[in-house]
């Protein structure tokens, strides 16, 4: 993506998952799987894995529209909570208290 230039990353317009995307939501969109793939490969080989401090920092405001977007809605409540070095949220279904 580094090597794409100015002139075709302005012409850069795709629509995925009912969204349409520029090419900042594209290089963020592919940050966030790449970031949640590899965390999912490390926890699986150890507990402890994080996400790095960076990314988390890149990523923390579009987690409730992956969680809108990815989530469904079960029988059960369910929250989420997600703690970093500066902050703790929780999150959970619209519409589910």
């Amino acid at each position: 993506m580094d090597r794409t230039d100015t002139a075709d990353q302005r012409r850069v317009q795709l629509s995925l998952f009912e969204r349409n995307l520029d090419w900042s939501g594209l290089a963020q969109m592919r940050l966030s799987e790449h970031a949640i793939q590899t965390w999912d490969i490390g926890v699986a080989l150890g507990a402890q894995a994080r996400v790095g401090s960076s990314t988390v920092d890149l990523l923390v405001d579009t987690l409730p529209e992956l969680a809108a977007r990815t989530g469904k809605a079960g029988p059960e409540r369910l929250r989420i909570g997600l703690a970093t070095t500066r902050f703790r949220a929780a999150l959970q279904p619209r519409g589910r208290r």
